[in-house]
């Protein structure tokens, strides 16, 4: 039972960063656009991370479609303490197909982003995950999931895309 609510937390966490935290639209100065999982404030390099033996593979798409930025402390732009939440749609890479939504929550740190969330892949479960996001790491750490996803762990990189969307390979143990 306390598994569940902590999942069902962390879903709502990772929703949240996803659908605002990370991707607000422009700093309520007007100043510079910063993306979800950190899009515009930390540069994320590809990975050529490979699967561990014996896991579960899979590859989506995100793209943003709903975003807010909560400005903590009032000071008019991104500081430490602020946070975005924010919700996707998820994409199949290869068919392009609609095949979930995820929402998170980030918040800004001093030289990283803390983030959580959920990704709800359609028919098949949640996938729960959580990680600091900075200049050296694009890794999320995958902390359980719901149906197919139940006793998961492992890790997914995280990959902007020169679209606007971002690129998460997960890696399931």
């Amino acid at each position: 039972m306390n598994k569940r609510i902590w999942l069902t937390a962390s879903g709502v966490a990772l929703i949240a960063l996803l659908a605002g935290g990370m991707a607000f639209a422009a700093a309520p100065s007007g100043g510079s656009r910063v993306g979800a999982w950190g899009r515009g404030l930390i540069t994320h390099h590809g990975s050529s991370q490979t699967a561990p033996q014996g896991a579960e593979v899979i590859i989506v798409i995100v793209r943003e479609s709903h975003n807010k930025f909560v400005d903590a402390d009032g000071s008019g732009g991104p500081s430490v303490g602020d946070y975005f939440v924010f919700t996707e749609d998820v994409f199949d890479a290869h068919t392009h197909e609609l095949v979930g939504g995820d929402h998170a929550k980030c918040t800004i740190d001093f030289d990283a982003f803390i983030c959580d969330g959920t990704i709800t892949l359609f028919d098949r479960g949640d996938i729960a995950i959580e990680t600091s996001l900075s200049e050296t790491n694009n890794l999320l750490a995958v902390t359980g999931g719901t149906g197919e996803f139940l006793d998961n762990g492992g890790e997914a990189i995280l990959e902007d895309l020169q679209s606007g969307d971002t690129k998460l390979t997960f890696f399931l143990t």
